[in-house]
């Protein structure tokens, strides 16, 4: 959309400033984003994705006693050779600051996961992950219970955005 954004642009380590040298480019893309649907807590309830790429805009809770909202499954389809790249970030605040992201066939066998890009960043990332067969798969977002960002309530949800692409 039109509009002021703000960039941060910090290297691994939290460093910057005036003497902080770098080159930005942006480009802008035309993607549809989705907002997740309740109850997709288990991969038989997964949110099916239609189109890829796509940006997901979801909420989960922070703490084991909240019940449910802890996980939310996506399902997309792919042709074997295919390469999937899932990101997770922030998304409105109160946001989520820890982020697993997991990749499964249509059997339920994880075959990536990532649970920080970083010591300093603990969003997470597939990239380039190769999907050996055509078919079904399946994304999960789940908050690292107990750590990142800590509300007010166990019934508080954080937000996150999940980007996701096949090429």
């Amino acid at each position: 959309a039109d509009g002021t954004y703000m960039v941060a642009i910090l290297e691994e380590a939290g460093a910057g400033g005036p003497d902080f040298s770098y080159d930005l480019s942006i480009t802008a893309v035309d993607v549809p984003i989705i907002n997740e649907l309740e109850a997709n807590d288990a991969r038989a309830n997964a949110n099916a994705l239609p189109v890829l790429p796509v940006a997901i805009t979801g909420t989960l809770k922070f703490w084991e006693t909240a019940g449910d909202d802890l996980e939310d499954w996506f399902s997309f389809n792919a042709t074997a050779g295919q390469k999937l790249t899932a990101r997770t970030m922030a998304g409105k605040a109160p946001d989520i600051t820890d982020t697993t992201l997991e990749l499964y066939d249509a059997n339920g066998t994880m075959l990536a996961d990532s649970a920080d890009i970083s010591f300093d960043n603990w969003y997470s990332e597939i990239v380039d992950f190769e999907l050996t067969a055509g078919g079904t798969y399946y994304l999960l977002v789940k908050a690292e219970v107990g750590y990142g960002h800590v509300p007010a309530s166990a019934d508080e949800p954080g937000s996150y955005i999940c980007d996701a692409s096949v090429k």
